[in-house]
């Protein structure tokens, strides 16, 4: 790819990506504060902690929950109401938590091995962002940084990145390696569900993007 690729990729097409994947507005998803993929007590002890505070809208972590301007009642009791969901924003894995995700969640999960030194891993952070988001209730999104994480990053013998491997209750149906668009992923994903789960999603058209 060209220099001339490159600068229209990162300063036209990835701006546009990004804008849409800021406008998400989800009570579940808003309710996972810390954004670690699940909504927990770190998010409820945080809201409390902020209780009767104004909080501005670009505030990060943002404990105003319902987005009314305030950290009230109405927050925790959101967060309660999704306590212990995944919330669609991708999970952090590590080399000590691997294990122990895989085994306890009841969905499939699609991890991610990516660097944060990988270009093309930019480029599909806004696709797979929105991906988990909208299949939360199909299968869940996790992240692994490689270079951060050597023991599963050599157990599962990645060699480049961005690589995409599919588990369902602790094993590996499918692996997918390289960026590639959305319905692309999302088609080989729906194949490989299809093995182990009655229609997981439906098929989408490459030219769709």
């Amino acid at each position: 790819m060209s220099i001339k690729n490159y600068i229209y990729i990162l300063f036209i097409l990835l701006p546009v990506t990004l804008l849409h994947a800021d406008e998400i507005s989800d009570p579940l998803f808003d309710s996972d504060v810390n954004a670690d993929g699940i909504v927990n007590i770190l998010d409820l002890v945080y809201v409390a902690s902020k209780f009767g505070q104004d909080i501005s809208a670009e505030q990060f972590p943002n404990p105003d929950v319902n987005k009314d301007g305030s950290v009230d009642i109405l927050d925790l009791t959101l967060i309660a109401g999704y306590f212990g969901k995944y919330s669609g924003i991708p999970l952090q894995l590590t080399d000590v938590t691997f294990d122990d995700l895989l085994q306890n969640v009841k969905l499939p999960i699609l991890v991610e091995f990516e660097s944060k030194y990988c270009f093309y891993c930019f480029l599909m952070r806004p696709t797979i962002a929105r991906i988990a988001l909208e299949f939360r209730d199909v299968f869940h999104v996790g992240k692994l940084e490689v270079n951060e994480n050597p023991l599963k990053t050599a157990e599962y013998h990645i060699r480049g990145t961005p690589t995409y491997i599919l588990f369902y209750k602790g094993k590996v149906i499918e692996r997918i390696e390289g960026a590639m668009p959305r319905a692309r992923l999302l088609n080989k994903i729906h194949n490989a569900l299809g093995t182990v789960v009655n229609e997981p999603l439906e098929q989408e058209q490459e030219n769709s993007e």
